[in-house]
């Protein structure tokens, strides 16, 4: 076996699987839904989203709002959607409903909205589930985060991938002077 070529293999073996953990980390393979509190009335539909405000429909006919922390009967404003991209019905693709985000099943209605700013970009997704159930999925990227795990992420892979070559290599050698 060719020793510098086996090391380099593995060193960029890491560097490639450290830069494919951050591009999965980057759009959200690792984030999780969150079932959020009852709402005061049975949501049956959304209305509209933005950076983390819902407004949803209920059987009542009340208009609710999430403020991110609370649920409270209200009207959606005019003109929510200016300056974001809201998608409803939302596009049920991944990211956000891969298994890995344990995505809520039964899903009946959904919506989606997205920001990007200058430093950066904010992403939710609600679900409504056929029990009822209100669910969120939310992705906030900062610029200068993303650039120093662009750099870590596949820095530590590319380590990882150098360490295990030359533990392979010393360990090839030791069994060579038992024989």
């Amino acid at each position: 076996m060719k020793r510098p070529l086996f090391v380099l293999g593995l060193t960029g073996l890491g560097l490639l699987v450290g830069f494919a953990i951050f591009r999965s980390e980057s759009v959200g393979y690792f984030v999780r839904w969150q079932k959020l509190p009852v709402p005061p009335s049975e949501v049956d539909r959304f209305v509209v989203s933005r950076e983390g405000d819902l407004y949803a429909g209920s059987f009542e006919g009340e208009a609710l709002h999430w403020d991110g922390r609370s649920w409270e009967v209200a009207e959606a404003p005019a003109g929510l959607e200016q300056g974001w991209s809201v998608i409803h019905p939302c596009r049920q693709e991944m990211p956000q409903f891969s298994p890995l985000t344990r995505p809520p099943s039964g899903v009946v209605d959904c919506i989606q909205d997205e920001g990007i700013y200058a430093e950066f970009y904010n992403k939710h997704v609600y679900a409504l589930d056929d029990q009822g159930n209100v669910w969120q999925w939310s992705l906030l990227t900062h610029a200068l985060g993303q650039v120093i795990r662009l750099v870590v992420y596949p820095c530590i892979g590319g380590i990882a991938g150098l360490i295990l070559a030359l533990a392979v290599l010393v360990g090839m050698r030791l069994r060579g002077r038992r024989s």
